[in-house]
């Protein structure tokens, strides 16, 4: 939100022609492409957006990829920075946008300060089109901060009336809620009176409580709204029917119009939020209970500038936006204790307020806000369209990035053996590189030929000093139909084919047609070997896991050491695997809506009873698994390109934590020194047919933070 310097300067904080000030919200759904109909990695969309990037999957109904459309858009007369990526335009003359938030389906909405309404588009749009409109119902006045809550499809509205919007006095200040896909009505949740002293009337033209200003969620389904009138943070329980104050502090400032954008940190358990002017940023431990820690000022290496939108893109590492950096800019902020390093990304916008995260890039809602909230002194006409602006950030999760420049790549399985080396598949080229953990780039390894028979590189594991690949064709990849679906192994240190077993014919009926161009047996997906050398691999296409006896030489055959009606029946489901070898479990995930299987390894080596474990939310097309500690496992969440911590409980429950990264599709990723590299592979351009990748393939070090 912004205020004019004519505001400022009644309040007593600043005496500048054009100061302005940034308050809003933002959704922390670290981004998405398409919703899948029919497959993992690719598959349809649900709103004319990109394809989905979840697991491997279906080439079927693919969406439209990532190639920038739009531009700049038009702009009038208005000299307009180009950040380097895409444009959505909102062209109503007064929308004046100020929160945006993005759903799991890859769906921005986008809501207006003074029409109270709500646009909505998707990532290559070029304008946005409305979506939810103010009324008697739902009483929206001023639309500020907007979050979605995926797990319950929710659409969490910040309403507020600070006496200027055309809809003043039409209703009272209040966190909305509506229901997704449609935009129905669901909910209001009055705002509550303060505890402290009301806001003077000359402060408050419209008698209400406050001004809801930005939203976020924790790991429990608890909602968090600051209030920019009063040193407080409301809460709604999950499950709740009434906001409560959860902290109010002294340490925050204690005058009118300062908190504003803020996000938890589900990886510890820490909110954040930032205050205006002059420019702070908190941290807040949630406690166990629920209730709040000690409210802490972190300390930045400069000043922050008026922030506002704020969103947690990895463990310990925030991306801001600035609303008084030359008009208005995004920065980064990486966490170190209780230090913040700030670092630059881009300035020079005609005013912004918030952002949402999505394909590796902040959305920045330029706001032309000047005009909004100093009338007076900038004139009240804004030069339309106002602008959503893709603004790409290169620091992916704040730690390693190990790039692969190979065009076509598209990557999508990586291990990790005992010399610190990192291997790589191609989906497309059916090629293998390799990388040194402290490298850079990836170099050619693997080339695939008529004798090793690689199509489409799937899943990789390391085991001393075997490679172990799953090669797949769905009858997309350069080289489909070169050679049937098998599990292949090569010497780790020379590359040299050591064994190729194919994968069998499945004991359900057959997939054919259009849905296996290839016509091979099946889709090996990923691999994990156990203790005594044994060698398990998922079907993506049939309800079943493979299995490879250890020791196995070429006259062996890969077994169905699992068929159950647990699983999907239908294709494009089971995807990631490992073993927890403290306990003989094996477990695995399956893309499409998202599910985590528990099967215990017998001690005659067959499979126990396949049991789905309940989780606390849904998983969003769960790719690459791992256990990463006790009754502790990590996934990578394709839908919305980042990834899950699961912590079960033993009693076939499992609470699911969020790790925020908002990259451009993820597949899988390997673990080294506590800290997930994860697969950046762009793969909605390859399942959704485009080819079309937009930016070197990353291998991003992501830290979880298991400490």
């Amino acid at each position: 939100m912004f205020m004019s310097s004519k505001k400022l300067c009644s309040l007593g904080l600043v005496c500048a022609p054009l100061a302005v000030l940034a308050c809003g919200g933002d959704d922390d759904s670290p981004g998405a492409t398409g919703a899948v109909s029919a497959g993992g990695t690719g598959g349809g969309t649900s709103a004319g957006g990109t394809g989905g990037v979840g697991g491997t999957g279906a080439t079927t109904s693919g969406g439209t990829g990532g190639a920038a459309t739009g531009g700049s858009g038009g702009t009038g007369g208005r000299t307009v920075l180009d950040a380097g990526g895409r444009v959505i335009n909102l062209t109503p003359e007064r929308f004046f946008p100020e929160g945006v938030a993005i759903d799991k389906n890859g769906n921005f909405y986008v809501g207006s300060m003074d029409l109270g309404s709500i646009h909505r588009a998707v990532a290559n749009d070029m304008e946005a089109e409305p979506f939810i409109e103010p009324d008697d119902t739902n009483g929206l006045v001023s639309v500020i901060g907007l979050y979605v809550d995926d797990a319950t499809d929710t659409l969490w509205v910040c309403s507020s009336d600070a006496g200027n919007g055309s809809r003043t006095g039409m209703g009272a200040a209040a966190l909305v809620a509506f229901q997704l896909p449609e935009g129905d009505f669901i909910a209001s949740y009055e705002w509550p009176a303060p505890t402290s002293d009301p806001v003077p009337e000359d402060g408050n033209p419209a008698g209400v409580n406050g001004f809801c200003n930005d939203i976020t969620i924790d790991a429990e389904g608890n909602l968090y709204a600051t209030d920019s009138w009063y040193p407080r943070i409301l809460r709604l329980p999950a499950g709740g029917d009434a906001l409560q104050e959860w902290v109010v502090s002294d340490v925050f400032p204690q005058d009118q119009w300062h908190l504003n954008g803020i996000d938890v940190d589900q990886s510890n358990n820490t909110l954040y939020a930032v205050e205006n002017h002059p420019g702070a940023l908190y941290s807040i431990p949630i406690q166990a209970d629920g209730s709040a820690g000690d409210v802490t000022q972190v300390t930045t290496s400069r000043d922050l500038l008026s922030p506002d939108g704020l969103k947690v893109l990895a463990p310990n590492l925030l991306v801001t936006a600035e609303g008084a950096n030359e008009g208005g800019g995004v920065s980064v902020i990486t966490i170190d204790g209780p230090d913040g390093e700030i670092v630059e990304v881009i300035k020079g916008f005609d005013q912004v307020a918030t952002f949402a995260l999505h394909q590796s890039s902040a959305w920045v809602v330029e706001n032309q806000a000047d005009h909004f909230w100093g009338a007076d002194a900038n004139g009240p006409d804004a030069d339309p369209p106002f602008r959503l602006v893709e603004v790409p950030l290169e620091v992916g999760a704040g730690a390693g990035i190990i790039e692969t420049t190979t065009a076509n790549f598209f990557p999508e399985g990586v291990t990790l053996d005992d010399d610190d080396n990192f291997y790589v598949g191609s989906m497309n080229l059916g090629k293998i590189h390799r990388a040194a953990a402290d490298g850079t780039a990836t170099e050619d390894f693997i080339e695939p030929d008529e004798e090793n028979g690689l199509v489409s590189v799937l899943g990789l594991h390391a085991a001393g000093s075997t490679l172990w690949v799953c090669s797949a064709d769905a009858g997309n990849g350069e080289l489909t139909g070169e050679a049937p679906a098998a599990l292949k192994s090569f010497d780790i240190a020379t590359g040299e084919m050591t064994g190729s077993w194919a994968w069998p014919e499945p004991t359900t009926d057959p997939i054919t047609g259009d849905d296996n161009p290839a016509d091979v047996n099946g889709f090996c997906n990923d691999i994990v070997v156990d203790a005594d050398g044994n060698v398990y691999a998922t079907d993506s296409w049939y309800p079943r896991i493979l299995r490879l006896v250890a020791d196995a030489d070429e006259t062996d055959e890969l077994q169905e050491w699992v068929t159950s009606d647990v699983f999907p029946q239908d294709q494009w489901h089971l995807n990631g695997i490992d073993i927890d070898t403290a306990t003989d479990i094996l477990y695995a995930v399956e893309n499409h809506p998202g599910a985590l299987y528990a099967i215990p390894i017998e001690a005659n080596g067959d499979a126990g009873e396949v049991t789905a474990v309940t989780t606390s939310r849904p998983l969003y097309m769960p790719d690459g698994l791992k256990v990463i500690g006790e009754n502790l496992l990590a996934t990578a969440e394709g839908q919305t390109g980042g990834m899950a911590v699961v912590e079960l409980d033993g009693d076939g429950a499992g609470f699911v934590r969020r790790i925020s990264t908002g990259f451009d599709g993820i597949a899988t990723f390997a673990v080294r020194n506590g800290s997930a590299w994860l697969v950046e592979n762009q793969g909605d351009h390859f399942w959704g047919g485009d080819g079309m990748e937009t930016k070197p393939f990353r291998l991003v070090e992501t830290p979880l933070n298991l400490e």
